[in-house]
């Protein structure tokens, strides 16, 4: 989700969800969810 109703600025929200059994790549990841959130300024 991106919003940018700020002049100049943007705010970015991304959330990554990885789902998988207990001996699978996915599921021995040591981050198994993410929530990022990055602020971007431009001048």
């Amino acid at each position: 989700m991106i919003y940018t109703g700020f002049t100049n600025w943007e705010l970015r929200l991304r959330f990554s969800y990885l789902n998988g059994g207990k001996f699978t790549e996915y599921g021995e990841k040591m981050n198994s969810n993410k929530l990022e959130l990055r602020v971007r300024y431009f001048f």
